[in-house]
């Protein structure tokens, strides 16, 4: 690697990026056909525009006692609402560099050619993320857009409204180079898995402490806000301006003095005996719970069941376990890249697609048991076991369409749309046995991307 820095070779590093990116997303063979494609980036799109327009009818209907108050009261609630919508902005931040953090990474080919090709090393550091950052600035618009219609309520003039918007993103360009300097930090101390332990660590207390404040110091802070003698482009230009600031100077420290390329191929999974446990085939458990991810659902699990047993007793802990335990399918998104290489010789021993599907669903019902006895404890019933089944066949499923191998971003795009599929599925929960067919569905569309990888495979 050369010493010097330049905006060309940036740049060259960026295409290389999005082009391994982009050539990866789709190299799937149930996307081979057009269709499938197409038909699938439809669906998306009308869910999308659906839930935008089922926003602007709510928000409309807030909105029609605006016009019945007095000009100090308007004021007043809109900076209220103006601090509210800062403090979700602020939120949305942190998460989104936490997840970026979590799914993005190269894989063997962009990794190989920024390593080898003579680039200075800050140079790639400084590519990657920037990368990063353009991924997570569109994961923020298709938020963000989603609240735009919110800001009639705080504000009729054209040009606060656009400050507002330009600010929502300054605020987000900031915390995004504050998360990414303290996991710079991480970055430099020895040891794997120390580094490991750390990230998990900041990871959870960042994640704490946005549910403390969104639920209790977020409201002291709307109320103080909206007793201020200042009017609301007052607000926002002071919001904007420590964004960029703040901002700035988390990025000038982490290119300066803390920046340390830690770009390398990371272990996924862990070397782990599992005792002669597997059902009809021996790769289909150990491809689930030798991933790191197992491990960190478990931890992750284990803080807010901790938590939520220390502020609320034993029911309060169960009643968060109901909504928790089910998102424990997220883990099986990792499965099909798991077994990938391993699934290429499966003809070679008779082992049909059926085979496999039922091995899955059966390591599913297994994986998935302690939902069955919290349902029956929280008299939920058979409902919650069945609705986890559906996350982690959805998972799977989802799994093979976007392989975090084949594509630097399949990974974050699969959580996302499985994020998708768990709100869907919320709201089937109260519809009395629309789970089934659901779930019959997502078995079906499974058996049909299992038997395409294994007519590729031949």
């Amino acid at each position: 690697m050369t010493n010097s820095v330049t905006l060309k070779n940036i740049l060259v590093l960026l295409k290389l990026f999005y082009n391994n990116t982009f050539h990866g997303v789709f190299n799937r063979p149930f996307f081979k056909h057009k269709r499938n494609r197409y038909g699938f980036i439809f669906v998306l799109v009308v869910i999308y525009i659906g839930y935008f327009y089922l926003n602007i009818i709510e928000i409309e209907q807030l909105g029609r006692g605006l016009y019945i108050m007095d000009d100090a009261e308007y004021l007043y609630l809109s900076k209220i609402t103006m601090s509210s919508f800062f403090n979700v902005i602020l939120m949305i931040s942190v998460i989104i560099a936490i997840f970026i953090h979590r799914t993005i990474s190269l894989n063997r080919n962009a990794l190989f050619f920024a390593k080898t090709l003579p680039f200075a090393e800050k140079e790639v550091i400084m590519s990657y993320m920037i990368f990063k950052l353009s991924v997570a600035i569109m994961l923020f618009e298709i938020i963000i857009i989603i609240m735009v219609p919110a800001l009639k309520l705080m504000s009729t003039h054209l040009f606060v409204m656009l400050f507002v918007f330009i600010t929502m993103h300054a605020l987000f360009i900031a915390i995004f180079f504050i998360m990414e300097m303290i996991y710079a930090v991480i970055s430099r101390t020895k040891g794997i898995i120390l580094r490991n332990i750390l990230s998990f660590l900041v990871d959870i207390t960042f994640i704490f402490l946005l549910f403390t404040h969104f639920l209790t110091i977020r409201f002291t802070i709307d109320r103080w806000v909206g007793m201020q003698a200042m009017t609301v482009a007052q607000m926002v230009s002071i919001v904007f301006m420590s964004s960029v600031m703040i901002g700035s100077l988390a990025l000038l420290l982490n290119y300066t003095y803390i920046v340390k390329d830690d770009m390398q191929l990371k272990p996924q999974y862990f070397k782990m005996d599992i005792p002669s446990f597997h059902i009809i085939l021996p790769t289909t458990i150990p491809a689930i719970v030798r991933n790191k991810n197992f491990f960190y659902f478990i931890g992750l699990f284990l803080v807010v069941s901790l938590s939520a047993f220390i502020q609320a007793g034993r029911q309060g802990m169960l009643e968060s376990l109901v909504f928790i335990m089910p998102l424990f399918g997220f883990i099986a998104i990792t499965y099909a890249d798991a077994t990938n290489h391993v699934r290429k010789v499966f003809h070679l021993y008779c082992i049909k697609p059926i085979i496999e599907l039922s091995s899955l669903v059966l390591s599913t019902l297994v994986l998935v048991l302690p939902t069955l006895w919290l349902g029956f404890v929280q008299g939920e019933g058979f409902i919650l076991y069945v609705y986890s089944i559906n996350i982690f066949i959805g998972a799977v499923l989802i799994g093979f369409l976007f392989p975090k191998s084949e594509s630097n971003v399949n990974e974050t795009i699969a959580t996302l749309l499985l994020m998708i599929v768990v709100i869907v599925l919320s709201l089937l929960v109260n519809m009395k046995g629309a789970l089934y067919p659901c779930l019959f569905l997502l078995l079906l569309m499974l058996y049909v991307v299992i038997k395409k990888e294994y007519e590729v495979a031949k």
